[in-house]
């Protein structure tokens, strides 16, 4: 499935097929068979940086796929995961990226909640700061825009 769909990005780039790729790999990271499970995270490391605005449109279904595998009791499979993680926080927006963490970070497992948060305080985008207009220098979006999501994540 590699083969072909690096032979075909652009094609793919442009299909609605590629949602439809994604979900049958976001399937095979639920299935309860460890191998199964790792070999549809193989895929993913291939497909993210070939497909990113494919991607893009479907982080939420990825993110909330992948973070049931962080509560694994399989170490490969966790790792696995972690790195999978990092990969799409490397390569997807920032932007994209916070909302499904966040939501997977307040609606999570415990056991998600703490890689998560870690991928969330090391982004770039929620540590930074701006100027609005001129204005005085503002803080990052998780002081800004989570801050009732810290408090319940403290909690």
């Amino acid at each position: 499935m590699i083969v072909l769909a690096e032979k075909h990005v652009e094609a793919l780039q442009k299909s609605s097929k590629l949602a439809v790729v994604l979900e049958t790999l976001v399937k095979g990271l639920s299935d309860r068979n460890g191998k199964v499970a790792l070999r549809a995270i193989s895929a993913l490391e291939n497909f993210i940086p070939l497909f990113k605005t494919g991607i893009e449109q479907n982080v939420q279904m990825l993110i909330t796929g992948t973070s049931s595998n962080l509560c694994s009791t399989n170490a490969v499979l966790r790792d696995k995961t972690e790195i999978l993680i990092d990969l799409l926080v490397g390569t997807v927006e920032g932007a994209c990226l916070v909302q499904p963490l966040v939501h997977v970070a307040l609606c999570g497992n415990a056991r998600a909640k703490a890689t998560i948060v870690t991928h969330l305080c090391g982004m770039e985008l929620l540590n930074s700061r701006y100027t609005v207009r001129g204005e005085q220098e503002q803080t990052g979006i998780v002081e800004q825009a989570f801050i009732s999501g810290d408090w319940e994540l403290a909690g």
